[in-house]
């Protein structure tokens, strides 16, 4: 839970940051600093990093997966290659 509210935390901070900077005679200071831009750009790249994180990383290593599935098809697998081994020794 905490984690989407840090995702759109940072995204808000992300749009409302130019709209501030350009907008207020406070930060007047901020509109032609490079560096605050180089900053920015990179806390933007961040943000859209953290926010491609997810999906199926939030999941547990089993979920998702049906067992008799797996349990069939590797039976299979184990039936075909005991087959193999019988008809190779003869």
């Amino acid at each position: 839970m905490a984690y989407r509210i840090v995702k759109w935390v940072m995204a808000a901070a992300a749009v409302l940051y130019p709209a501030l900077v350009l907008l207020l005679p406070a930060a007047a200071g901020l509109r032609g600093d490079v560096f605050a831009w180089i900053f920015y750009g990179a806390y933007v790249l961040i943000t859209v990093m953290v926010w491609a994180i997810g999906g199926k990383a939030t999941r547990n290593v089993g979920q998702g997966i049906d067992k008799n599935e797996v349990n069939k098809e590797t039976k299979i697998t184990q039936e075909v290659e005991m087959s193999k081994s019988r008809w190779s020794s003869v």
